[in-house]
């Protein structure tokens, strides 16, 4: 499904591209300042490319990827290729936001990176669940290895998760308090999900009460 959904994106692009290139500027935004405005022009024909050829890269990736890990971890195949094609999508979202800007509509980039972070967030938060370790082997110390991976696992992937939700309604905030907001949630997502891990060791590996042996 994530391969077709990317095929789609990759075509959707071709024929936009085709479709609008004769009506932009020559020159259009390659690069936005803090508070999302314009900051420096390319010309048309060198964004687009390089977006095209970024999206393209990414696919193919996708595919070569997906059909190595299909051979041998196959239980991982969509996780990669969510993953994947989340990253297709942001292109296309900040490519569509560049070609607005530059058709002289105004649009503000800003939003674009609570939003992308949100959903890139959530996403692997969510994919991250599929890494489950098999805690019932017959050596202990492997056992309990993968004890801890799992619960450390549980712990990032509700974090990011969480992370990723609270992101998303910054695109409604003013956009000069956007930016701190979004730092801000990146930043306490980070320093909890650090802490956190680390006191899942130290109550797995460190408290007496825990050890494997």
């Amino acid at each position: 499904m994530s391969k077709f959904l990317g095929a789609i994106l990759l075509v959707g692009f071709v024929i936009s591209s085709f479709l609008i290139y004769p009506m932009l500027p020559d020159q259009i935004p390659n690069a936005f300042a803090n508070y999302g405005e314009p900051s420096s022009y390319s010309s048309k024909f060198s964004v687009m490319i390089s977006f095209g050829i970024g999206i393209f890269t990414v696919y193919l990736t996708m595919l070569f990827v997906s059909r190595i890990i299909q051979s041998k971890y196959q239980r991982f195949q969509k996780g990669i290729e969510g993953i994947f094609l989340i990253i297709i999508l942001l292109l296309s979202v900040v490519y569509s936001g560049i070609i607005v800007n530059g058709l002289e509509l105004n649009f503000n980039m800003l939003p674009l990176v609570p939003l992308s972070v949100g959903l890139s967030l959530i996403v692997t938060g969510n994919e991250i669940q599929r890494y489950k370790a098999n805690d019932h082997t017959a050596i202990p110390l492997i056992n309990a290895h993968n004890d801890l991976w799992n619960k450390v696992r549980h712990f990032v992937a509700k974090g990011l998760f969480i992370g990723g939700l609270l992101m998303l309604p910054c695109v409604f905030f003013p956009v000069k308090s956007l930016l701190i907001i979004f730092l801000t949630i990146l930043g306490l997502l980070i320093a909890i999900l650090l802490l956190g891990s680390y006191q899942i060791y130290k109550k797995h590996y460190i408290n007496p009460s825990n050890k494997p042996f």
